[in-house]
């Protein structure tokens, strides 16, 4: 049991033993998007700092929710990922995620100077999605770049997945400003492309 504990028999208390402490279900957030670089994952969350993800990295693999891997070529470099164990953290953060998604106004938390990634908006919206309806072509990939944001969606037989880094194999692509990306999620502006249509269909709210 970690040293600071709320002594609790009880799931959530325990679960906030290990996840509770300020930045580390970011960090897992991040990670549920594909495995990081440190760099990477400082610079997806301003206001860290190098020391403190440092230690909250050390408190994740401590409990086996993060290890140590390499990105596969051509970056070949070490990064951080999450363990089998780690992964099954999807769906409670994904609840959140869904959850929260209705306290958010995004025009408004944007001008007051909150950061707005279009990977993030995708993932919940997929996330949703996932709990009303199966995707209608699963196998199809597109890649976005929204602000350099860049991430990919393809379609599971289940549901659609999102994951940060671009797909060589990838159906379509789209490069947009996130005002943009915001509107065709939300239907106010259509795609003439039909693979790009299709996939924002399946991850629309």
């Amino acid at each position: 049991m970690p040293s600071r504990s709320y002594g609790q028999v009880c799931g959530v208390a325990r679960s906030l033993d290990l996840l509770g402490e300020r930045w580390t279900l970011l960090i897992v957030r991040e990670l549920l998007l594909g495995p990081k670089r440190f760099g990477a994952l400082e610079d997806a969350l301003p206001g860290i700092g190098p020391n403190l993800l440092s230690a909250r990295l050390a408190s994740l693999s401590a409990v086996g929710i993060v290890e140590r891997t390499t990105l596969p070529p051509p970056a070949s470099v070490p990064a951080y990922a999450l363990t089998e164990y780690g992964e099954r953290l999807r769906d409670p953060v994904e609840g959140l995620a869904i959850w929260g998604f209705e306290l958010l106004d995004p025009e408004r938390d944007v001008a007051d100077g909150d950061l707005a990634r279009a990977s993030l908006l995708a993932s919940t919206m997929a996330a949703g999605a996932a709990r009303r309806r199966s995707p209608q072509d699963p196998g199809v990939v597109v890649n976005f770049d929204v602000d350099g944001d860049r991430f990919h969606v393809r379609l599971g037989k289940d549901r659609a997945h999102v994951r940060h880094g671009e797909r060589e194999e990838a159906d379509s692509s789209l490069s947009c400003d996130m005002r943009t990306f915001y509107e065709l999620t939300r239907g106010e502006r259509r795609s003439d492309d039909p693979v790009l249509a299709s996939v924002l269909a399946e991850i629309a709210p």
